[in-house]
């Protein structure tokens, strides 16, 4: 397969859309093209990638401007709107960043067989931390049953995920069985129970409780803080409304509701695993090549055939006065001079006379 020459052009350096450029540029190489980042374009490259309303696109005029992608963040005014559609008369495809992106550019009048999305990709570096579930209530000898229900959820349930915050004493024994289910546990068997209501509390993601009146004022505090709570469906629990966040009666179905919490933030982290520079990049080769082997129409299908989304279906709102004049560019003095500058970008190498038909056309 014939290595593709691409050149990645930035005129704006040091902005987020040079670190778009220079990740795409440094994973490329694995899907045969060869990428270069420069702030001018190139007679030698298969084609050329730069931001839509990047003023290089006037040096263009070296190459096939057919051979010319766009990467499109938003649109908010209409003078970008303008601009990108003077360009896709004669580029090849705009690259959205969402689907959302796409469906708005069909609304506003540009070709859908012009258009594709590619999600972006991100550094990798994040590792989440562990789930914080608070406990500050003490332990009899009668609480046997809470206890055996611990032990159960511990021996049934991985909770590697989780970190427990306990306040309390009684709570000794049952440490290392929380442990060896892979949680990680700090224990205060004589805590101070204001500060770690005023100072704990408000940083957990979940309080839990299994008590009908045992930690009673930490539950409470739990929900002033505006902290979800795990608790049994008893007692004082059912006198304010919308307290529980989740509720048991037995170990089954604590365990049932610490994995659902676990695997709905595992759900959210595994989706994160394929969006890559990689793979922000081996999409980008794959929508050049079709363009360059006259493929443009399949696209789409080309990028997105196994996906396993639903049909977007967003009803957006009908926009107010205020979006009609911040879609103009005219609600605060920062986009009207932005826009003055793209007008300027535009056309600073026309005559006044087009200048003046290009107006007139603009205002039909």
């Amino acid at each position: 397969m014939k290595p593709i020459n691409a050149r990645l052009v930035v005129s704006d350096r040091g902005w987020i859309i040079e670190k778009f450029m220079v990740r795409l540029a440094e994973n490329l190489t694995q899907f045969g093209v060869n990428a270069e980042v420069s702030s001018k374009v190139s007679a030698n490259a298969d084609v050329h990638h730069l931001f839509y309303f990047d003023p290089k696109f006037r040096e263009l005029n070296k190459v096939a401007r057919s051979r010319t992608t766009f990467f499109v963040t938003h649109i908010d005014r209409v003078t970008k709107l303008f601009i990108l559609k003077q360009r896709m008369k004669q580029a090849g495809i705009a690259i959205c960043m969402s689907r959302m992106t796409v469906e708005d550019m069909v609304r506003k009048g540009i070709e859908r067989e012009k258009l594709c999305y590619i999600l972006a990709g991100h550094d990798g570096r994040m590792v989440p931390r562990r789930l914080v579930l608070g406990i500050a209530s003490s332990l009899s000898d009668s609480d046997a049953m809470v206890r055996e229900m611990i032990r159960s959820v511990a021996q049934t349930t991985r909770l590697a995920g989780f970190h427990f915050e306990i306040a309390g004493s009684g709570w000794t024994s049952l440490v290392g069985c929380l442990e060896q289910a892979g949680a990680s546990v700090h224990y205060e068997d004589r805590a101070d129970q204001t500060k770690f209501n005023t100072e704990r509390i408000p940083r957990l993601d979940y309080y839990l409780d299994f008590g009908m009146e045992n930690g009673f004022l930490a539950f409470l505090n739990a929900l002033a803080a505006g902290v979800p709570v795990i608790a049994k469906p008893q007692g004082c629990n059912l006198d304010i409304e919308g307290s529980l966040a989740h509720s048991f009666t037995n170990a089954a179905e604590l365990a049932g509701i610490l994995s659902a919490i676990s695997q709905e933030r595992k759900r959210r982290v595994d989706a994160m695993t394929e969006l890559t520079w990689a793979e922000y990049a081996r999409q980008h080769a794959i929508a050049w090549r079709a363009l360059l082997e006259g493929r443009r129409g399949e696209v789409t299908h080309l990028l997105h055939a196994n996906s396993k989304l639903p049909p977007l279906d967003v009803q957006l709102p009908k926009p107010r006065l205020a979006d009609k004049i911040r879609f103009l560019g005219l609600s605060t003095w920062d986009s009207i001079r932005s826009d003055a500058r793209l007008w300027a970008w535009e056309y600073a190498p026309l005559s006044t006379i087009r200048l003046i038909r290009r107006l007139k056309r603009l205002g039909r």
